[in-house]
């Protein structure tokens, strides 16, 4: 296993870090895309 001997400390910040980074993404690709949509679709990917 790739994290086998990594504490769940570590699983949450990974969950957390990758969740903001999609986020991040998400927003960005749908403002290059010139998307005007709210939010919470932007950032649950529902654009």
């Amino acid at each position: 296993m790739l994290y086998g001997k990594a504490k769940d400390s570590f699983f949450e910040d990974l969950f957390v870090r990758h969740t903001y980074m999609r986020m991040i993404v998400l927003t960005s690709l749908t403002l290059a895309l010139g998307k005007i949509r709210k939010p919470e679709d932007i950032v649950s990917g529902l654009f």
